[in-house]
């Protein structure tokens, strides 16, 4: 018993792996996350929000495993976000190329 007591104890807390969580979900969210990957990004609020109740409650390594996953779950988001963005962008271009080329085929009178 004093040996799983120690164990415990031993493990410090994952503040760390929080702050890189929240910097993951703050660039995603900054990405525009919550338009364009909110299936992604729910979840990585929803773990950080646990690994924060984790840390509270001293439960170490619970805290930093949901932290990480967050973390990953973050990135994602924020790829997938980028990725929406970018094709927004492309296909604005490709509709402004095509209404620049179908305005200059038309006769000048």
């Amino acid at each position: 018993m004093a040996a799983l007591l120690l164990s415990c104890a031993s493990v410090p807390p994952p503040n760390d792996a929080l702050s890189t969580a929240q910097v993951a979900l703050d660039q995603a969210i900054e990405a525009q996350a919550a338009s364009y990957a909110p299936h992604q990004l729910q979840p990585a609020l929803e773990k950080l929000e646990l690994a924060k109740r984790s840390l509270a409650a001293e439960h170490y390594e619970e805290a930093r495993r949901l932290a990480e996953q967050a973390r990953v779950d973050a990135r994602l988001a924020e790829a997938l976000a980028l990725s929406q963005a970018a094709r927004k962008g492309v296909r604005e271009v490709q509709e402004t190329t095509d209404t620049l080329e179908r305005e200059t085929e038309q006769p000048l009178y």
